[in-house]
């Protein structure tokens, strides 16, 4: 692995039950770009309403289809110069292929690298540029 990666794994334990919370610690320093749950860690439930929450603020809510979801963290909530946690809950409401009502772990997957996020900036096509800032920018 890169060591300017930073790649996190949380395991949700899901019960049929119950609704769940996991936490990952965020180190600081860390640009965030997506949270990802592969197709294969959840299928065994049809029906999951999850909750994505970083620092606080919601990132996504909604129900997960068995084909995975990637979600990605908006350019101005992806780098922070102080430690963060994302806390994720999970509310199941069906159940797909029965699991014997016995709790099983979800994989999720947070991506990111070290350092400070990059931005895009929208400039006019037409715009002219002084050698100067082409010399040292492009």
């Amino acid at each position: 692995m890169n060591p300017e990666e930073f790649l996190g794994v949380l395991d949700l334990p899901v019960s049929p039950e119950v609704m769940s919370l996991a936490t990952i610690a965020v180190p600081a320093g860390v640009c965030l770009e997506e949270i990802c749950l592969p197709p294969s860690a959840i299928t065994y439930l049809s029906d999951i309403d999850f909750t994505f929450i970083l620092d606080g603020e919601e990132l996504w809510a909604g129900r997960v289809k068995n084909d995975g979801l990637n979600i990605p963290i908006p350019p101005t909530s992806g780098f922070s110069p102080e430690p963060r946690s994302i806390m994720v809950l999970a509310m199941p409401q069906g159940i797909g292929i029965p699991f014997a009502l016995t709790p099983m772990e979800i994989a999720i997957g947070v991506k990111g690298k070290r350092g400070e996020c990059a931005y895009m900036v929208d400039i006019d096509p037409d715009a002219i540029w002084d050698d100067f800032f082409l010399e040292e920018w492009v």
